[in-house]
C-alpha cells in the first residue's frame, strides 16, 4: 500500500523517514504500511471515537485506515459526515481526493484537491498543486498511451530539455510524487527527462523503464487507431536517447563497458524492492502483534536483528571494467568486453556472458 497524500496525524512523521534515494523510490523500495497498520488504527480510533466522539483527528485516522483497507464505501460516509460535523478543513477535502480518486472518480476527486488547495495553498509537503496536476491530467487523458503532453503541460515531442526546463519541473516534487502514487506512470517519464538533462543517465533510464511498465498497464481504447497510440512509441524514443549516450561513454575510454542487459537489471531491482517491501510489511505486522504501534524507522531497525539484508543497486548501462588482482595491481577487462560487446552489436549477451559482465561490474553499495 502507498500513502497516496493521506492525511493523518502520523503521516508527516512516517513520510518523511522515507528514503530519498533514486534507485530506491523508482524501484519501489521505500517503506508503506501494511493492512496490519490500518487494521491496529481500526481498533485504535474506535476506542478514541467512543470516548470523544468529536475528536477530529481520531476520526480522520479511522478513514484514512478505511480507505488504506479499501473499504472506500465507509470512508466516503466518515468522511463526509467529519466534513458536516467540522466544515472546511484541509485534511476533509484532501483525503476525499484521495478516496475519489481511488474510487475512478475523478471529477470528485478534483473537487475536492481545489478545495483542499484553497484552504491550505501549500498541499501536502510541500507539494502544492502537484497532485491537483496529476488529477486533471488523468481526467484529460482516459488512455494514457494517446496523451501528447506530460501532466506539467509539456508536448512529449519537445524533448527532454523543454521538460526539464518547465517551471513545474521540480526533482523534489516528482519523488514526492513517486511517494503518493507510485503507478502513475508520466511522473516517471517526466523525472526521466529531468535526470537525463543532468546526466544522471543511470537513474533516468530506470524512470522511464518504469514509465513504459506502468504505461504496458494502463486503459487502452481498443477503438482507438493504432496511429493515435503514440505513448510507447514516444517513450521508446527517450530510452534509445539514453542508450546511445551509453554508448558514446562507453566507446569514449577503454576503461568503460557498456552492459546492454540493463533492462533486465532493471527488473532484477524491481522484484528484489517487491521482496524487501514484503519483508517490511510482514516486520511491522510482527511489532504490531506484540503490541507495539511502529513508525517506519522501528521497523527498519527490526529487519536488522532479523538480518534482512538491504538490496544492492549495480552501476546500470556503463561501469568500469577493471579487475583488481590479489598482488595489488590492475588490469583492464573493460578493453576485452568492449570489444565483444561491440561485435556483437545490440544482440543481448548470452546468460553466460551476461553473468561475465556482472562478474567485473563495479557495485554500488546501497
Amino acid at each position: 500500500m502507498v500513502l497516496s497524500c493521506i492525511n493523518t496525524s502520523y503521516s508527516r512523521k512516517h513520510e518523511k523517514q522515507i528514503t530519498s534515494d533514486l534507485p530506491r523510490l523508482i524501484s519501489g523500495q521505500f517503506a508503506t504500511h501494511g493492512d496490519a497498520f490500518y487494521e491496529q488504527q481500526l481498533v485504535w480510533t474506535t476506542r478514541l471515537i467512543e470516548l470523544q466522539p468529536d475528536d477530529f483527528s481520531a476520526r480522520i485516522d479511522r478513514s484514512a485506515a478505511l480507505l488504506k483497507l479499501q473499504r472506500y464505501t465507509e470512508a466516503e460516509s466518515l468522511l463526509l459526515q467529519i466534513e458536516k460535523d467540522t466544515p472546511g478543513q484541509y485534511k476533509t477535502h484532501a483525503n476525499l481526493g484521495v478516496l475519489y480518486k481511488k474510487m475512478g472518480e475523478i471529477d470528485k476527486a478534483v473537487q475536492h484537491t481545489k478545495r483542499a488547495l484553497e484552504i491550505q495553498p501549500e498541499g501536502h509537503l510541500g507539494l502544492g498543486d502537484y497532485y491537483l496536476q496529476m488529477l486533471k491530467w488523468k481526467k484529460e487523458n482516459p488512455f494514457p498511451e494517446a496523451a501528447t503532453e506530460n501532466f506539467l503541460g509539456v508536448k512529449y515531442e519537445a524533448g527532454t530539455k523543454a521538460t526539464a526546463n518547465s517551471p513545474l519541473a521540480n526533482e523534489e516534487w516528482l519523488k514526492t510524487l513517486i511517494i503518493s502514487d507510485r503507478h502513475f506512470h508520466d511522473v516517471y517519464w517526466v523525472l526521466g527527462d529531468v535526470l537525463f538533462e543532468k546526466g544522471d543517465l543511470q537513474n533516468a533510464m530506470r524512470s522511464y523503464q518504469r514509465a513504459g511498465a506502468h504505461l504496458e498497464h494502463s486503459a487502452s481504447d481498443p477503438e482507438m487507431p493504432r496511429t493515435e497510440k503514440v505513448g510507447h512509441t514516444l517513450l521508446s524514443q527517450r530510452i534509445d536517447l539514453v542508450q546511445k549516450a551509453f554508448w558514446e561513454r562507453a566507446e569514449g575510454s577503454a576503461d568503460l563497458v557498456f552492459d546492454v542487459n540493463y533492462y533486465t537489471q532493471i527488473e532484477s531491482e524491481i522484484s528484489t524492492a517487491n521482496k524487501w517491501l514484503s519483508s517490511f510489511q510482514k516486520s511491522e505486522a510482527e511489532l504490531i502483534a506484540d503490541g507495539m504501534s511502529p513508525d517506519f524507522d522501528e521497523v527498519n531497525a527490526r529487519m536488522k536483528e532479523k538480518r534482512i539484508s538491504e538490496p544492492t543497486y549495480l552501476d546500470l548501462g556503463v561501469f568500469e571494467g577493471k579487475e583488481v588482482e590479489e598482488n595489488g595491481t590492475a588490469h583492464i577487462a573493460g578493453t576485452i568486453l568492449a570489444a565483444a560487446v561491440a561485435l556483437m552489436g545490440l544482440i543481448i549477451l548470452s546468460v553466460a556472458g551476461y553473468g561475465l559482465v556482472r562478474f567485473y561490474r563495479s557495485r554500488l553499495v546501497a
